[in-house]
C-alpha cells in the first residue's frame, strides 16, 4: 500500500492507494494551517494498516513553504521509522497526474506557477 501527502497547496490531499486503486483519501479545502491537523488526518486514514504501508509519495512544492515543510517533515520521520521508501515530485506533476500537459497553481498576488 501506498501512501500520498499533498500538503503544498491550499487544500490538504491525502490517499492510500493499494494496487493502483485508491482504497481511502482525505480531502479538506482551503485550510490555513494543515500541520495542525496533518497527524490526526494521516492516522484517521491509515488506521491500522499502517505497516501495510510500503511506500511514501510527498511533495515539495511549488506552493506553501509551511505546507511543503509540514508535508516533508512527516512523510520522512515515517519512512525512517518504518523502514520505507519516500519519493518527492513536484506540485504541478501531482496535480497533472503525471501526464504531460498545461497545469496553472495560483501563486497569490496575481502570480502563478506554470
Amino acid at each position: 500500500m501506498d501512501l500520498y501527502i499533498e500538503t503544498c497547496l491550499e487544500d490538504l490531499f491525502l490517499a492510500l492507494v493499494n494496487k493502483g486503486s485508491v482504497a481511502k483519501y482525505i480531502y479538506k479545502e482551503k485550510l490555513q494551517k494543515k500541520s495542525d491537523i496533518l497527524d490526526k488526518n494521516i492516522r484517521e486514514i491509515v488506521g491500522e494498516n499502517i505497516h501495510e504501508i510500503k511506500r511514501i509519495f510527498v511533495t515539495n512544492g511549488p506552493g506553501s513553504f509551511m505546507g511543503v515543510r509540514a508535508g516533508i517533515i512527516y512523510a520522512h520521520t515515517l519512512a525512517r521509522v518504518m523502514g520505507i521508501d519516500i519519493f518527492v515530485t513536484s506540485s504541478l506533476k501531482f496535480v497533472s497526474n503525471g501526464e504531460k500537459k498545461r497545469t496553472y497553481i495560483d501563486a497569490k498576488s496575481d502570480k502563478s506557477f506554470f
